[in-house]
């Protein structure tokens, strides 16, 4: 996915989770969330579904997780 063809970052993670579970049944918010290094994956679907922003440090997390250059971060 390029980064770049999103205007909202919700919408660049749900189509992340989306093509991961197109490629792997097995992908889960919750084992998104394990990599991540969440405690659980409550977080990371409050940050999708838009009831919640991710904070410096779940934003940190997934700037590691999806290796974005700086201009991308």
């Amino acid at each position: 996915l390029d980064v770049f063809q999103f205007t909202n970052y919700r919408s660049f993670l749900m189509a992340h989770f989306e093509q991961q579970k197109r490629h792997n049944p097995q992908f889960s918010y919750n084992s998104w969330a394990q990599h991540l290094g969440l405690k659980n994956n409550t977080s990371l679907l409050k940050i999708v579904k838009g009831s919640r922003d991710a904070g410096p440090n779940i934003t940190e997390q997934l700037n590691k997780y999806f290796q974005f250059t700086e201009l991308e971060r």
